[in-house]
């Protein structure tokens, strides 16, 4: 009866002992997965900030471009003058319609290309 009950004691630690192990290895798989992400994810944020921060140097940029005073010194090397006066000219339909067919007036379909 005792090597019996020395042959099932074996046996169940060997039950107990397989789930034990592979509950280990399972976290330490896991735990690798989330160290990895977690890497991936500093590395994600990294690129974001740099990111940002290119955006708002291309908005610093733009915004200079877009002012009044450098438009007026591109315009000036490009040897645009500032306009001395300015003529409107008020035609009649007709006269409009003569102007458009000699080429004197974009059409106005033309004008938004």
């Amino acid at each position: 009866m005792t090597k019996l009950k020395t042959h099932i004691r074996g046996k169940l630690w060997i039950l107990l002992f397989i789930p034990l192990v592979g509950s280990v290895i399972l976290q330490l798989v896991i735990v690798n997965a989330v160290a990895g992400d977690g890497k991936e994810l500093s590395k994600i944020e990294r690129q974001i900030e740099k990111t940002r921060k290119e955006n708002n140097i291309l908005r610093e940029e733009t915004a200079h471009a877009r002012s009044l005073r450098e438009i007026s010194k591109i315009g000036a090397e490009l040897g645009l003058l500032k306009p001395t006066s300015i003529v409107y000219i008020d035609l009649s339909a007709g006269q409009a319609r003569k102007a458009i067919q000699v080429g004197v007036l974009p059409n106005a379909g033309e004008l938004g290309q």
